[in-house]
């Protein structure tokens, strides 16, 4: 059974909002509704401006076609093998090239809160599924909407499809158990995913929190737990990215800093600002500074002010 739109609300200029309800697409009698379906190039052409919201969860699986889902104005790519996971408040378009053929499991968080509440998850997939969780204000929900997902998820799901026609008095705790278990296959997927993301972006995350934590001390170690690693995977990660060390990269920010408030600043004096620039010691400041720039801090910041040169360079870690 595809969805039919029984309200409809203005969505902006040039577009239309659709909200499907749960009364329409969950039966009273169960929890959870599992359908096969078919969306076409009439209903959902390229360029569709009609977009959608829904009063329950849906997780759908193509089997057939491709084409383009947008959620909150991101466009995914769908092609066989694909699922996409909606949040009630995400607002969602398809603009298809051919027509898609799908799997679509509705189901309202209630009947899953209490096991729900037990499940654990290093990145936070099921933060997801909370009462106050905002899809556009979260940055991690952007990253779950598409899993490109493997053969156990797909049987996975036609077993629930089965489990639904043939519906018998214990099918709403059978399908209960089979979505538990699909959430947390998709949980591993995510797991994965953000795993991968995080290794392939590495030097980025370092370099960032190093800008926004350079006046501080630094652990590697504590760098390393933030971003899921162990130490030496992140320090062999990092340089094998930028071909230098993460010491000599936090050096370069507080040198940075260093030089634009010698440049900028005439009241503090040398001893302030290497301390603000993160360094802890006034003699390795000197040492470090003449090294880098053949010059000591009182030298570079005469040498500034007599040509009258433009602030100088912030290294980007590139």
């Amino acid at each position: 059974m595809m969805q039919k739109s029984i309200d409809k609300k203005p969505a902006g200029p040039d577009r239309e909002l659709k909200l499907f309800t749960a009364r329409q697409y969950i039966p009273q009698d169960l929890p959870i509704s599992v359908t096969r379906g078919r969306h076409t190039i009439r209903e959902y052409p390229p360029g569709n401006e009609l977009i959608s919201r829904r009063e329950f969860w849906k997780i759908a699986y193509i089997f057939e076609g491709s084409g383009i889902l947008r959620i909150n104005d991101i466009r995914h790519h769908l092609r066989p093998g694909y699922l996409y996971l909606c949040h009630p408040d995400d607002e969602m378009a398809y603009e298809l090239v051919e027509p898609i053929r799908l799997y679509q499991i509705l189901f309202k968080r209630e009947c899953i809160a209490g096991e729900l509440a037990g499940l654990y998850h290093a990145y936070n997939f099921f933060d997801l599924f909370s009462p106050g969780f905002v899809p556009k204000d979260s940055s991690l929900h952007e990253q779950l909407h598409v899993f490109n997902t493997n053969r156990n998820i797909y049987a996975l799901i036609r077993r629930m499809a089965h489990e639904y026609d043939y519906h018998d008095a214990n099918t709403g705790e059978m399908l209960k158990h089979q979505l538990l278990e699909l959430l947390i296959e998709l949980a591993r997927l995510s797991t994965r995913s953000f795993v991968r993301k995080r290794r392939e972006e590495i030097s980025g995350i370092v370099y960032d929190y190093l800008c926004r934590n350079y006046r501080q001390p630094i652990s590697m170690q504590k760098v390393a737990n933030e971003i899921g690693l162990s130490r030496g995977r992140l320090l062999t990660l990092y340089h094998q990215q930028t071909g230098r060390t993460i010491g000599k990269t936090l050096l370069d920010i507080r040198l940075n800093e260093a030089k634009r408030r010698l440049s900028e600043s005439d009241g503090d004096s040398i001893e302030r600002i290497c301390y603000l620039s993160g360094f802890t010691d006034l003699a390795n400041f000197y040492k470090y500074f003449r090294r880098e720039t053949g010059m000591t801090p009182g030298d570079y910041r005469g040498t500034v002010r007599r040509s009258g040169a433009d602030k100088p360079e912030i290294n980007d870690g590139a």
